[in-house]
């Protein structure tokens, strides 16, 4: 564990304790730092004697994440995650305002310092990989970009070994599903498959949540703990994904801040690492509040939309079951059949009517279809849906 002597701690550092930490030191090969713009976190990069990839984050002066491996596991093609050598570096800084179509903020500001390495292995013949590192204010992000190359040109990556290596076994608030209840842990008791983003209050430190961003044509990652290494969790993808050079990963992105709340005041953190809106007129979009209806009657609906007229929301929604048992592939998103299982068989559901009541009373109606229709039959809905 590589310990910055910048620490707050450090003048209690013992004489084999240095010891180490120069052993360490000597041991990497190459180093490369980045700093956000207030100069409290920092990112380094490093690639070791036997060409590993990993970094370290710091916050402060004090270490948030220590080695943390880097690198992909690819099918029937030698892993990459050793042998590499730096071939060039880069670095820029970029600040800017941007005012989004919705949210909660009038305008972001997207401030970073950003740090570029161009890598190759030992492969022959050598296979390019890039890694691109941001250090804002809000936290850290980096992701992988593989160059248009010969040496890779078309291949399946099983599996990512990008990991975050914490420092201690630090309360965290892990959950296994998307609407699943959070509970207070520890890292010790993270479980694989747990969804991202993970918060984690470090032990008299800032608190830190490790997610991702730009997730466009790429598995999802959750996390799972490393085998092996004590508070570390790497990235656990959904699925193999087939890439064709050039291409770029979605970013994984470490949030740190004094505390949660901050955190949640930095969220816009993940906005400025997606891509800019590709709508060219988004006029269209209308943000509001919503409620939710859970009846699937006319009569809950109505109710709705004069709670939602009276409190100042702008929408109400249908869920799952006005069509029928969502998970049902007989279910059709076509036409109006409660799911009696669900919200029983004594009140109707007049979807058309509880529509034009929201018209005049100035509410949208939202209803929600399930992938398992959407996947047959979306031309079918999006054409009648817009009547």
């Amino acid at each position: 564990m590589v310990k910055s002597p910048q620490m707050k701690w450090s003048k209690s550092i013992n004489r084999p304790l240095a010891a180490v930490f120069l052993l360490i030191s000597i041991a990497t090969a190459h180093r490369e730092e980045v700093r956000s713009p207030d100069g409290e976190t920092k990112l380094t990069f490093a690639v070791g004697t036997k060409g590993e990839l990993s970094y370290e984050v710091s916050y402060r002066g004090n270490p948030v994440l220590i080695e943390s491996r880097l690198g992909f596991k690819l099918h029937n093609l030698p892993d990459m995650e050793e042998g590499f050598r730096l071939l060039d570096r880069s670095s820029r800084s970029h600040d800017e305002t941007w005012m989004p179509v919705c949210g909660e903020r009038r305008e972001v500001r997207n401030h970073y310092h950003e740090l570029t390495v161009g890598l190759e292995d030992g492969q022959a013949p050598p296979r390019r990989l890039n890694i691109q590192f941001r250090a804002t204010n809000e936290g850290i992000a980096f992701r992988y970009d593989f160059p248009e190359q010969e040496a890779l040109d078309s291949f399946l990556i099983e599996s990512e070994k990008t990991e975050f290596v914490f420092t201690d076994n630090h309360v965290a608030w892990p959950v296994y599903s998307a609407q699943g209840v959070y509970e207070r842990a520890h890292l010790g008791d993270v479980k694989a498959n747990c969804e991202r983003p993970l918060v984690v209050e470090m032990n008299e430190g800032p608190a830190v949540a490790v997610g991702e961003a730009r997730l466009v044509d790429y598995a999802r990652m959750r996390l799972r703990p490393v085998e092996g290494k004590q508070h570390a969790l790497k990235s656990m993808l959904a699925c193999p994904v087939q890439v064709s050079t050039p291409y770029k990963t979605p970013w994984r992105v470490v949030m740190v801040a004094d505390n949660p709340c901050q955190l949640i005041e930095g969220n816009y953190l993940i906005e400025n690492l997606n891509d800019p809106c590709a709508i060219s007129d988004p006029s269209w979009i209308k943000p509001g509040k919503v409620i939710r209806e859970v009846t699937l009657s006319t009569e809950g609906g109505k109710a709705c939309v004069d709670f939602a007229a009276k409190m100042g929301l702008q929408y109400v929604e249908y869920d799952a079951g006005w069509y029928g048992p969502e998970n049902d592939a007989s279910s059709d998103a076509t036409t109006v059949c409660r799911d009696v299982k669900k919200a029983g068989n004594d009140k109707e559901l007049d979807l058309h009517e509880v529509i034009r009541y929201g018209k005049e009373k100035g509410i949208g109606i939202i209803v929600y279809v399930n992938r398992t229709a959407l996947e047959k039959q979306l031309d079918e809905v999006l054409l009648l849906y817009r009547e």
